[in-house]
């Protein structure tokens, strides 16, 4: 059986309070990429949600209409839920101390 004493053991401690330096070119291009996928989520469900509600006004819906109602409002709400406070953490935007960043966050 091998023994290792505390003198061969090197301990190393990394300060807790360092912040690693931002890449600004990367968070252009997060940001860029967040806000066009913001962009067209929104859109596209927004265009989806139109062309349903013109058939509800001329019929009733069927079952398939319906679930696609349903879907294009639970991705809207995806995006403004998920996306949005993504870009608001790139950005940092969203560093303030009342109840509206506790829900971002969440």
């Amino acid at each position: 059986m091998s023994e290792v004493s505390i003198s061969d053991v090197t301990v190393t401690s990394h300060p807790t309070d360092a912040v690693p330096e931002r890449d600004e070119q990367l968070a252009r291009v997060e940001i860029a990429l967040l806000g066009t996928i913001l962009a067209l989520a929104l859109l596209g469900n927004g265009m989806m949600a139109g062309v349903l509600r013109r058939i509800s006004l001329r019929r009733k819906l069927t079952r398939m209409n319906r679930m696609m109602v349903h879907l294009t409002v639970a991705d809207i709400f995806v995006a403004l839920c998920h996306v949005l406070p993504q870009v608001q953490l790139v950005t940092d935007t969203g560093t303030g101390t009342g109840i509206d960043t506790g829900i971002i966050s969440y």
